[in-house]
């Protein structure tokens, strides 16, 4: 994927995450270091199924349990261990965001829903950043929800090269 609005998301997205990180978050890393498996793991030790693409960042005070699941269960059963989902507004966005965050815009994909559907408000929550005025909230699902037109759509990524269909 390019484009001038992919290359603008991907640059805002860097920004995200370094200031996330400012304000006392960690964003897990997939692969090879194992710690969204490792979330995953613990969520079901508990016989809870989450979806390990459907968040963004934790506490960074829980970084260091990452590589032992038993360890982010004992966090997970202190209720002290939650799943955020990030949702930014780009410093460069052609028309701005209203205060409290009013005319905001972004996808919250099923993996998103699901995730708070298993853990609720305690254990899911959102972050709505505006990196162009560095306002930055955190929220439950039903502080944003009730207050939001939905459109329901689906996001499509095609993945393998198309073979058939008629070239114009």
């Amino acid at each position: 994927m390019s484009g001038k609005n992919y290359d603008a998301g991907k640059e805002g997205e860097k920004s995200s995450w370094d200031v996330m990180e400012t304000k006392g978050f960690y964003r897990p890393k997939t692969s090879k270091s194992k710690e969204r498996a490792n979330i995953e793991e613990a969520f079901l030790m508990l016989g809870k199924q989450i979806e390990p693409r459907g968040f963004d960042l934790i506490d960074t005070k829980h970084q260091s349990l990452l590589d032992d699941p038993e360890k982010i269960l004992a966090a997970i059963c202190e209720g002290d261990f939650v799943l955020y989902e990030l949702k930014t507004a780009g410093a460069k966005r052609k028309s701005d965001i209203g205060e409290r965050f009013k005319k905001l815009g972004f996808t919250l994909t099923a993996n998103e829903e699901h995730n708070h559907s298993v853990l609720g408000n305690d254990g899911f929550k959102f972050i709505f950043l505006n990196l162009k005025t560095d306002e930055c909230i955190c929220l439950n699902y039903s502080d944003f929800y009730e207050r939001s037109r939905v459109y329901l759509t689906k996001s499509i990524f095609v993945d393998e090269e198309i073979t058939n269909g008629i070239s114009l």
